[in-house]
């Protein structure tokens, strides 16, 4: 995030602020503020306490600073639109004398920072609405006919904060139980921050329930919030996670397995990485396997091992159309959102429910509370 942020501020500063004809106070007053708001996790961390990437702010600060940073975003959007394709057009114009004066930098300036405004606001609405529910049907061969229209509630990437707080989360609490899923799964990303300052907005998770029962498993933001408290708190909140292990779900007679693995981000932390071979020990090579996996780029491994159905998150969708394909999938195997076909098994990433506060910004890529539905 540190060197991203010094490419935004780096690039408006050259092509955006520098140009422009005013004095040098007034240009290096703008580059201050940019790069304020291009660190903004740094000095609201500072500022506040928490973590990097949870600052423990008042919600309407972070909103505030998270509309600053969208401005940074799509004016960044803009700028590479006007210096690769209206700028060089601009020039060859001038040159043939077809236009008779200067590239209008003040004037372009102050439209891509106006429509960057209305791109950063419409896109902070939409990551910060309540998601709406989106029904998946997927077919699978080996599914057993006794589980023929199960419904998977998947509730991926809460992101509980500062920025998402217990009103939010008992709203997708709420709208997920209205579905009446046999089975509701969490696949990682819970939670940003510690237990201490985090406990009031997970305590809506406490009304989960389905038939078949609720489980998680732990994504990349549970190892940096601190993971031997949260797994206690989890346990207090009556929320199964699963480590590198899984449980087996019976139905009339038949059963299918559901296991979760480690995040790769237990690495870092010095914690039991991820096992697919622990994962399913003890489970028979032919049953119907489901995968909870928080970061779905290892999708050819968990095929590989027998796996029917992965179920992630950790993209949220790529949350701005263009960029999902551009950015976001190239560093996640090739994959970012929807349903995939990985060799003979099924992946399916959510968008999330929600989204970190360091980026509460979607433009083409909606929230989601995904109802998996299986079908033979």
């Amino acid at each position: 995030m540190f060197m991203m942020a010094m490419v935004l501020f780096a690039y408006i500063l050259c092509s955006m602020i520098l140009p422009l004809k005013v004095s040098w106070k007034y240009k290096a007053a703008m580059g201050l503020a940019v790069f304020a708001v291009a660190q903004k996790n740094g000095i609201l961390r500072r500022l506040g306490g928490g973590m990097y990437f949870s600052p423990e702010m008042s919600r309407y600060v972070l909103i505030g600073v998270a509309f600053l940073y969208g401005i940074l975003f799509f004016s960044v959007v803009f700028l590479l639109l006007k210096d690769v394709i209206f700028f060089p057009v601009w020039k060859i114009l001038e040159y043939r004398k077809i236009v008779e004066r200067k590239f209008p930098i003040g004037i372009t300036v102050a439209v891509i920072v106006g429509l960057s405004a209305v791109f950063s606001a419409y896109s902070l609405i939409n990551g910060l609405i309540a998601p709406p529910v989106k029904y998946v049907e997927m077919k699978f061969d080996r599914l057993p006919a006794e589980f023929d229209g199960f419904k998977i509630a998947v509730l991926a990437d809460l992101h509980a904060s500062a920025l998402n707080q217990a009103p939010f989360i008992e709203k997708i609490v709420d709208l997920t139980l209205k579905e009446k899923a046999d089975l509701i799964v969490l696949p990682g990303d819970i939670i940003d921050g510690r237990v201490d300052k985090r406990m009031e907005d997970v305590e809506p998770l406490r009304k989960l329930a389905a038939p078949y029962g609720v489980y998680a498993s732990l994504g990349n933001h549970e190892y940096y919030s601190g993971y031997e408290e949260w797994l206690k708190k989890f346990e207090d909140l009556r929320l199964p996670i699963l480590i590198n292990s899984h449980v087996e779900i019976k139905k009339d007679g038949k059963s299918i397995y559901l296991g979760g693995i480690a995040d790769p981000a237990a690495a870092r932390r010095k914690k039991e990485l991820p096992s697919l071979k622990k994962t399913w020990t003890g489970v028979p090579a032919d049953s119907f396997k489901i995968l909870l996996a928080h970061q779905p780029k290892d999708n050819k491994k968990s095929a590989a091992a027998g796996v029917d159905l992965q179920i992630s998150g950790h993209t949220h969708g790529g949350m701005i159309i263009g960029m999902d394909r551009l950015l976001i999938a190239p560093v996640n195997g090739g994959v970012v959102s929807g349903e995939y076909d990985i060799d003979r098994m099924k992946l399916y990433i959510s968008a999330g429910a929600s989204l970190w506060s360091g980026f509460p910004l979607r433009f083409g890529v909606p929230p989601e509370i995904t109802v998996i539905i299986l079908r033979r």
